[in-house]
């Protein structure tokens, strides 16, 4: 299942959530952001309300223009209301109001690849999201584009170690799947060490060999 996050901003800060939504999808989450993801027919409000109940993640993104906006603290307290995750971005403010004591991560006015990283390493973390955000960015690990992107995918999938079995399983699978996976040389390595660390009971002998075989060709 993939994580979803709702972003709450001003509208003034459209551009910057617009990249840290570009970012996490990057990653494999997937984000609402209402001036891109509610279209001009939707009763917004329903919209809005729906998505902070179907949420996993509410990621409130704290600018100065974030405490004059009419909505964003009210959306914090929905979010609050209904128990959700709840990550703060410290970019002008430290988090207030009865999300005072929630620890909040910093981040540039212009966030790049590194600062969403760090995100989703944070959400890794979290008990309740923890084999979720694995499956998501596994998925994206999969489905790599090139071998430079394999190569760079796979750099970052060794930070969120440890790895069950199955998710060990499901990457060995994907990468036999394509092609830009199996001959990154960046990729074979991370995979190499990730099998060596489970023991032969844990991982099918068959699918390894198929992978083996993939490799040589």
């Amino acid at each position: 299942m993939s994580v979803s996050v709702f972003l709450s901003y001003s509208h003034k800060n459209r551009r910057m959530a617009g990249a840290l939504k570009s970012g996490l999808e990057h990653f494999g989450l997937e984000s609402f952001l209402a001036h891109e993801d509610i279209s001009p027919s939707s009763n917004w409000l329903r919209t809005i309300r729906k998505s902070l109940r179907n949420c996993h993640v509410f990621m409130p993104i704290l600018t100065n223009a974030f405490k004059e906006s009419n909505w964003t603290d009210q959306e914090t307290g929905f979010a609050v209301a209904l128990k959700k995750v709840i990550l703060p971005i410290k970019v002008d403010l430290l988090p207030y109001g009865f999300i005072t004591e929630v620890h909040a991560q910093k981040m540039p006015k212009h966030m790049n690849a590194g600062a969403c990283w760090r995100i989703v390493k944070n959400l890794a973390n979290h008990p309740s999201l923890r084999n979720d955000v694995l499956d998501s960015f596994i998925s994206v690990c999969s489905h790599s584009r090139s071998f430079d992107q394999s190569a760079e995918n796979f750099e970052y999938l060794i930070e969120l170690a440890p790895f069950s079995a199955e998710q060990i399983k499901s990457l060995l699978e994907g990468a036999i799947r394509n092609r830009q996976v199996y001959e990154s040389y960046g990729a074979q390595r991370v995979l190499e060490r990730l099998m060596r660390e489970h023991d032969d009971a844990e991982i099918p002998r068959g699918l390894v060999t198929r992978y083996h075989r993939k490799v040589a060709r």
